[in-house]
């Protein structure tokens, strides 16, 4: 399954201001292409790299380059359950999300903006 997509159309559709493949220029300079971004408000954004197709590695790298590159916005790795224990069993972090389908996906995420709402100071 093809995650990009239907998670940003269900999470618009759940109400959410969401940009795929938005650009955010990190403090080394180089701009970071970010799968889905979702706007919290108008300083507060959550940035999700989706882990699928052949190269799950590269899309492991890729997040936490944007983890340490892009400090303000928080990043996460979306990684289906079934390829997390074929190649990725033995990675633990935080900022890994591993779900078993799209409606588990999209609990998982919904719980973690509901968390950086919560955060929300009522200026941004």
């Amino acid at each position: 399954m093809e995650y990009k997509k239907a998670l940003a159309q269900a999470l618009r559709e759940r109400g959410y201001r969401v940009v795929v493949d938005a650009e955010v220029e990190g403090e080394s300079g180089i701009v970071h292409k970010i799968p889905i971004l979702v706007v919290l408000s108008e300083k507060k954004y959550i940035g999700f790299e989706i882990a699928e197709g052949e190269d799950i590695e590269s899309a492991v790298i890729k997040c936490f380059i944007k983890i340490v590159d892009v400090p303000k916005i928080p990043f996460y790795l979306l990684v289906e359950k079934k390829v997390f224990r074929e190649i990725l069993d033995n990675l633990c972090s935080p900022r890994i999300i591993v779900f078993d389908n799209l409606e588990d996906l999209l609990t998982k995420i919904e719980k973690m903006i509901s968390r950086q709402l919560a955060t929300l100071k009522p200026a941004e």
